[in-house]
């Protein structure tokens, strides 16, 4: 087989990698080189430089409430130390803040994963299920793989990906489908994690934790609100906040939207007895703004096999 660089050479464009060229007994080395009518380039061989943690988790919108039980669960499950191999998924339906939760857990133990904090979202509603050949690319890329480097075919991908974790990293799988999607993904090392959310159960995965997350508590329920509204506007009227509260089912999504409305402009003077009237007799017409629908999540989860969303049992989808 010919090599091409080779070619370059008697072409006088250039020499292969790694050669030391001699002309008329004179050493040449370095970048660019010109012996008379011949010019020579010479490329230095590619050494692997160590890389750093990377960490493609998701920017935080707002300062992390409630959940505090399960988010020490979490802390405790995702440390390999005690437990090889962790794995877990929380799961429930649309609302819930699973992946507000999972992205806030992979953040409270970064440092114990000094190979990075890897995020991916398996589906998206309205659109096809990612696959898994896809998913590894993507992950490979976010390792910092060259796409030059990635192989075509779904074995050489996983191949490579699990010779990329050489340090213990953590994968954030969100709104995971099916297990097929995560078999190829789980890493082969006990000191590596995966987070995953789901709207269904996967114990037919070995070894894994699972943490059914339902509606906030009341007093988390609360100091959401007071976060996104005010503290103030919320002790001026406690009965109205705790039947928002009540209205939204505990749902930190859709205390987020109550908030989203009762702070817009027209809505900053508006008492929270009023809007609450509203709330109770629109429910869903009334938690949306330009970029969000609950109604389109929500129906989304009653029209499949995932469960229903305990928190939503008062809405009308």
């Amino acid at each position: 087989m010919v090599n091409p660089m080779d070619d370059a050479i008697e072409s006088g464009s250039g020499a292969s990698a790694g050669r030391d060229i001699h002309q008329h007994g004179q050493f040449v080395a370095g970048r660019d080189t010109h012996i008379g009518t011949m010019s020579i380039h010479y490329h230095q061989p590619e050494v692997p430089q160590p890389r750093g943690p990377v960490s493609r988790l998701r920017r935080r919108g707002t300062t992390f409430i409630g959940r505090a039980a399960e988010r020490a669960s979490l802390r405790e499950w995702m440390d390999y130390d005690r437990n090889p191999f962790p794995l877990a998924n929380v799961l429930n339906g649309p609302g819930s803040g699973k992946t507000s939760l999972a992205l806030q857990v992979a953040r409270d133990v970064a440092p114990s994963y000094p190979g990075g904090q890897l995020f991916l979202e398996l589906s998206q509603a309205g659109l096809p299920e990612l696959d898994v050949s896809e998913a590894v690319f993507r992950l490979l890329l976010q390792l910092g793989v060259a796409e030059s480097r990635i192989p075509g075919s779904l074995a050489g991908r996983i191949e490579v990906f699990h010779a990329e974790l050489r340090k213990p990293t953590l994968l954030v799988l969100d709104s995971v489908t099916s297990a097929q999607q995560v078999m190829d993904l789980l890493p082969s090392r006990a000191d590596c994690g995966v987070l995953m959310t789901s709207r269904r159960s996967f114990s037919e995965l070995e070894d894994i934790r699972e943490m059914d997350l339902g509606s906030m508590t009341d007093d988390e329920a609360y100091a959401l609100l007071e976060a996104r509204i005010g503290a103030d506007r919320v002790a001026a009227d406690p009965d109205a906040a705790r039947k928002i509260i009540q209205l939204c089912g505990g749902l930190p999504l859709a205390l987020h939207m109550a908030g989203a409305q009762l702070t817009k402009p027209a809505n900053r003077r508006l008492p929270l007895a009023r809007f609450a009237d509203r709330l109770a007799a629109e429910r869903l017409d009334l938690l949306k703004t330009d970029h969000l629908d609950l109604r389109t999540s929500f129906r989304s989860a009653t029209g499949n096999s995932a469960r229903r969303p305990r928190g939503i049992s008062g809405f009308s989808a």
